[in-house]
């Protein structure tokens, strides 16, 4: 298996920044490039120059071989110097010449070497080689000898050598000239480059900085507008990249505090409603939920808050949401109550403590927050109390009222026995002295007074009065027992002993339940009882229920008045036992409980009343003292719209524990 080949790079290309990478790069390929660019062009420059003056010296050498011909065959050497001579003036030439072709020189520039025979190897070789033009470089000189013929025949040679010295230092100054533009070149690539390479390194140290500021949580934008280069594109994208960290992070955070908040809401006994600017519902929590919803499948979130509650008052029901002006000041009140009714649209109300306030969120958006509290049941509470506490008031007044009452009632009734006993004896003596009269009717003597006692006690008058005095004291005696008879039963009622279960005589207890109740039940119903004489003693707490009598008496009451039926109802109360328990049932004649709230017509606060007429604690204080204080039931029963039979069984000896009351 063959290893990877690895590539080491260059420590200066790794270790230096990116501004003398490209700096550096740029002057290099710069001074390669021109370098090769100057030498290419000194070398064409020269190689052009050397055959320029090579054809120059071929176009004179053949010029001067057309010119001798004639002068050679003439052997006019005067002619041959003039033709020799009349080159003498062009740039270089070194020599030019005529030479028989045995070698002996006719014609010279140099006249002194006019005779002179050529010995020299590249002379030789070109006298005796091929008759034709023949061209050399000997060193920096360039020779040429074209072949002077006459009728095809070889008559002498034509040479002219031309120095190229010339050519080399023209050459050479180019040289130098490029030369010198390459280091301009250079300056000016290395300038440029600079510029490039600070340019590109500052936007790139820009992005480092913004990459940095980035990764320290710091949120900066790179400065100045993005160019349409690869560079531009990458700030672009880098920008954009942290546009979205950014929203993402808002985005995080905003839901953290949703989250954290909806835990907070979600764990508030209060409602929080949170509502816009067009007053459309954008947040429940779920306290405000089950508090306001009228059925489990609606929805709070996008209705108009004033389609779901609105504030009750005594001219009717108004919107809880002022209107919102845009010159309403953020973070300001828009209303609160202590206490308060909701009206709900399933007509159902709510008793609250609310407050509303104006906010502006996070994204400058205007928002009502709604909080509330039910308070309901504590009213009913307090107002409970407050019952409770007259009631206790009321039953202290009663036995203060029942024990004064009672001390001249005895001698009201004390008095009218010694009225009755004393009418029954002057009636008696009032026999006795008519029977006297009659008696002494028919002797002279008592003859007047038999007629002053006739006169005094006339039969006719004084009987009648005594029949009437003897029913009036008969009638206030009675009246006297009925007042008694109260006052006993509004004592026993208001005192019914310890606060300890002890044996107590159920019917006992109903009937002063029905005379202290009397005014609530007889302008409306008949009452009928029917009591098991046989009902043994049942260990209970007397005045608890004494209690529970009393509300489902009032409640029966309460029903038949309520019914709107025309004719007067009824009120029925049995007791009777049931092995181990007592039975006592309270039926009306009203329209009884519908089916479907009997499973909730014994839970706290629930009423069927309107607001303000019940308390929805009567029934629900009946099952706490029967279910949890003496172990009994308690049960509702008949037929809707034939009354209702509300059932109470008690056990008779619960055992000896003893359950104080509250």
């Amino acid at each position: 298996m063959n290893s990877p080949i690895t590539v080491r790079t260059p420590d200066w290309l790794t270790g230096h920044s990116v501004r003398f990478k490209l700096v550096a790069g740029i002057v290099l390929l710069q001074a390669v490039l021109m370098t090769v660019f100057v030498v290419d062009m000194v070398e064409r420059q020269l190689r052009y120059l050397r055959e320029g003056s090579a054809e120059e010296a071929v176009g004179m050498a053949r010029t001067a071989a057309v010119s001798s011909a004639s002068w050679v065959l003439a052997n006019d050497l005067r002619g041959l110097a003039e033709v020799v001579h009349s080159l003498g003036g062009f740039p270089g030439l070194r020599y030019a010449m005529v030479v028989e072709p045995g070698g002996r020189v006719l014609a010279h520039t140099d006249e002194s070497r006019t005779g002179w025979h050529l010995v020299d190897s590249v002379s030789l070789d070109i006298l005796t080689g091929p008759q034709e033009l023949r061209r050399q470089l000997i060193g920096s000189m360039i020779d040429v000898a074209v072949p002077i013929q006459s009728g095809g025949d070889t008559v002498g040679w034509a040479r002219v050598g031309i120095d190229q010295q010339g050519q080399v230092a023209a050459s050479r100054q180019v040289a130098r000239q490029g030369v010198l533009y390459t280091l301009v070149a250079i300056a000016i690539g290395s300038i440029f480059a600079l510029l490039i390479g600070f340019r590109l390194t500052s936007r790139f140290n820009r992005l480092v900085r913004y990459s940095n500021d980035l990764r320290e949580g710091r949120r900066v934008t790179p400065a100045g507008p993005a160019t349409a280069d690869e560079i531009g594109q990458l700030e672009n994208a880098f920008t954009t990249m942290a546009a979205t960290i950014w929203q993402r992070e808002d985005d995080l955070r905003k839901a953290s505090k949703a989250i954290e908040l909806k835990g907070i809401t979600d764990s508030l006994a209060e409602g929080v409603v949170v509502v816009d600017t067009e007053g459309v519902v954008v947040f429940a929590n779920p306290a405000a939920k089950r508090l306001l919803l009228c059925r489990e499948d609606e929805e709070v979130e996008g209705r108009l808050f004033d389609d779901i509650l609105r504030l009750a008052r005594p001219q009717g029901s108004i919107s809880l949401l002022p209107p919102m002006e845009e010159g309403n000041t953020p973070s300001a009140s828009c209303g609160s109550e202590d206490d308060a009714l909701f009206v709900l649209p399933c007509a159902r109300t709510l008793t609250v403590s609310y407050a509303c306030t104006t906010l502006v969120d996070e994204a400058g958006r205007r928002r009502r927050i709604i909080s509330f509290h039910d308070i309901g049941a504590l009213k009913n509470a307090q107002r409970e109390a407050m019952q409770s506490a007259r009631l206790a008031g009321i039953g202290q007044l009663a036995a203060g009222i029942a024990h004064e009452i009672n001390t001249p009632t005895q001698f009201i009734g004390d008095n009218l026995s010694f009225i009755g006993e004393a009418l029954g004896d002057l009636s008696q003596g009032l026999v006795a002295g008519r029977a006297l009269a009659e008696s002494a009717a028919g002797q002279p003597d008592m003859a007047e007074a038999v007629a002053r006692f006739n006169e005094a006690a006339p039969v006719e008058e004084l009987d009648p009065l005594l029949d009437d005095l003897a029913a009036a004291v008969r009638e206030t005696r009675e009246g006297v027992g009925r007042i008694a008879q109260i006052v006993l039963s509004m004592k026993e009622f208001s005192h019914p002993g310890t606060a300890a279960k002890a044996a107590t005589d159920i019917n006992r207890a109903l009937e002063n339940t029905l005379v202290v109740s009397r005014n609530s039940w007889k302008h409306v119903a008949e009452m009928d009882c029917d009591f098991d004489p046989a009902l043994p003693p049942v260990s209970c707490l007397a005045g608890d229920m004494n209690q529970v009598f009393l509300n489902l008496i009032i409640n029966a009451a309460h029903a038949i008045e309520d019914s709107g039926k025309p004719s007067s109802g009824r009120i029925r109360v049995t007791t009777r036992r049931d092995g181990a328990w007592v039975e006592i049932s309270v039926a009306d004649t009203g329209n009884g409980v519908p089916q479907t709230i009997r499973d909730r017509i014994f839970d706290p606060f629930f009423t069927t009343k309107d607001v303000g007429q019940g308390t929805g604690q009567g029934l629900a204080i009946c099952r706490d003292v029967v279910v949890s204080k003496h172990g009994g039931t308690i049960t509702v029963g008949g037929e809707e719209g034939q009354g209702a039979v509300f059932i109470v069984r008690l056990p008779i000896d619960p055992g000896e524990k003893s359950v104080r009351s509250v």
